[in-house]
């Protein structure tokens, strides 16, 4: 009976060593929006713009890109000379949830004539809180990337939803059970 516990523990541990930890369930389904605030006294004059709010359904761990934003330099107005501070917010919504969460970025928009009659835009943004959130029964990751396309630029969000999978905490569970209950066993017999 003994060498039986001692298959039993062998076994229970090599269960629990071939579970992978980062086992995940998908498709995660999500919705986004986003938002551009003024901070300081220099009007944006509607250059930063949002994208309009969409959904997405992924696989969980799978980055998507989403178009969430974009600036585009005026030709009628005088250059943006001086950088204009924002605040640029994307929320996202737990479809099978309903919560919500959003993640603050501040950033600065410089608009600059271009040889040619031209204008330019740089700008840049850098996270203002953490990056990564517990939104409903999924994690979401976040990080902004700027992509230029002709005289405009764009914000695109690669979002990366992920969810443990139940069977890896079951299956653990399980296999520290066999343990548990060999000891037991020794103590009372």
């Amino acid at each position: 009976m003994a060498g039986f516990r001692s298959v039993a523990a062998v076994a229970a541990a090599i269960v629990l060593a071939s579970t992978p930890a980062t086992a995940v369930a998908g498709p995660i389904s999500w919705e986004y929006s986003s938002q551009f605030q003024q901070l300081g006294p220099f009007p944006l004059w509607n250059r930063l713009q949002p994208l309009s709010p969409g959904s997405q359904t992924s696989e969980s761990g799978t980055p998507t890109l989403v178009g969430v934003g974009y600036a585009s330099p005026s030709s009628t107005f005088l250059p943006m000379v001086i950088p204009r501070s924002f605040q640029f917010d994307l929320t996202i919504t737990d479809s099978a949830t309903g919560e919500t969460g959003t993640f603050a970025f501040s950033g600065w928009a410089n608009e600059l004539p271009w040889p040619g009659g031209r204008r330019t835009f740089i700008w840049d943004l850098e996270p203002l809180g953490p990056t990564t959130m517990q939104i409903g029964s999924a994690t979401y990751n976040v990080d902004l990337e700027l992509r230029t396309q002709g005289r405009s630029t764009y914000i695109d969000a690669i979002v990366t939803a992920s969810t443990p999978e139940p069977g890896t905490l079951a299956l653990a569970g399980i296999g520290l059970l066999g343990p548990a209950f060999g000891l037991i066993r020794r103590r009372f017999v």
